[in-house]
């Protein structure tokens, strides 16, 4: 898990607008260019049903962001796919490393 200073609060998502999509097999990503960097994760029950495996993506996810998103700016709202389960840490990875502005 993520510090709470780089987590994305209720506040910060009423402030955010104009939001870009970039789109991975992995998952959907809303990007804003904001001055500090912060990240949301959000695991849809619809498409993970039972709670180990939203809690499963959530870590997997989180501790890719914080090896690969460290040097960018912005904030960042991760919406995972169903064929994260299968992935690898590493394409996980090199996944969150290709999103750009």
């Amino acid at each position: 898990m993520l510090p709470k200073q780089k987590r994305l609060t209720r506040k910060d998502f009423t402030n955010l607008s104009r939001l870009q999509t970039c789109i991975t097999p992995y998952f959907d990503v809303k990007l804003s260019k904001q001055d500090g960097f912060k990240v949301a994760c959000i695991v849809i029950k619809k498409r993970f049903k039972k709670a180990v495996e939203r809690n499963r993506v959530k870590r997997k996810v989180y501790s890719a962001i914080r090896e690969g998103l460290i040097n960018k700016k912005g904030y960042f709202i991760f919406y995972p796919k169903k064929e994260i389960i299968n992935a690898s840490y590493q394409d996980i990875l090199n996944q969150i490393k290709k999103i750009s502005f």
